[in-house]
């Protein structure tokens, strides 16, 4: 029994630097308990640990809440938006308390939720590449909101870089800015074609003829 809580008390090492299961379900008998985590025995989490850990969904649940707030859906692409928001509630909802109640599912919510954070990210880069002048105009004229959210963006990566596996971190990176590079680029090419045929020339249906009796002679 000694030797099982002293192996529980070992802590998880990345890269030479011991840390803490942040997002694992451990108990006093138990170590990790999935295979999301890092290598290697977990310290049992305390209420402190758990707390810090359930501020890694804190600022998606904010933008969730704000947007049911902000968004009037009146068009598929709102409604479209609302869902993701909601959906992106569901999950932080969820991760928290999976932190404060020590979830082995956790993890999954945690690599899902950071795939998410890096959507917008995607996104802001298609349309920088699009007009390289875009970037003013998100540093410039609206840094008062994109430079705290990706402050916030940066340190909520490095804090999961430390709890979970590198494949899920980066694959959770990589799928969301990935996402938000391509939906971007859907919805431009479609905006596109509408604008092009709005402004094609439209021809008028020729007048219908009527022929005299003369001319049918």
């Amino acid at each position: 029994m000694l030797s099982i809580q002293s192996a529980a008390q070992k802590s998880c090492t990345l890269r030479g630097k011991p840390i803490e299961g942040i997002f694992a379900a451990a108990t006093q008998s138990r170590g990790v308990t999935t295979n999301m985590e890092c290598d290697g025995e977990y310290v049992v989490p305390n209420l402190a640990s758990r707390l810090l850990a359930a501020l890694f969904f804190l600022p998606g649940a904010c933008v969730a809440i704000a947007s049911f707030y902000v968004l009037q859906p009146t068009n598929r692409f709102e409604f479209g938006l609302e869902a993701i928001f909601l959906f992106l509630a569901i999950l932080c909802a969820s991760g928290i308390a999976g932190c404060l109640l020590r979830w082995k599912i956790t993890g999954v919510l945690a690599a899902s939720v950071l795939a998410l954070y890096w959507v917008p990210v995607g996104a802001v880069c298609f349309c920088i590449v699009l007009n390289p002048n875009f970037l003013i105009f998100v540093f410039l004229y609206c840094g008062v909101l994109t430079i705290p959210a990706f402050l916030i963006l940066g340190l909520c990566t490095a804090y999961a870089r430390r709890g979970l596996k590198l494949a899920w971190w980066r694959g959770s990176m990589v799928a969301g800015f990935s996402c938000g590079f391509v939906i971007v680029a859907v919805l431009s090419a479609s905006a596109l074609k509408s604008a092009a045929e709005e402004r094609a020339p439209r021809t008028r249906p020729s007048e219908p003829i009527v022929l005299g009796k003369d001319m049918l002679n």
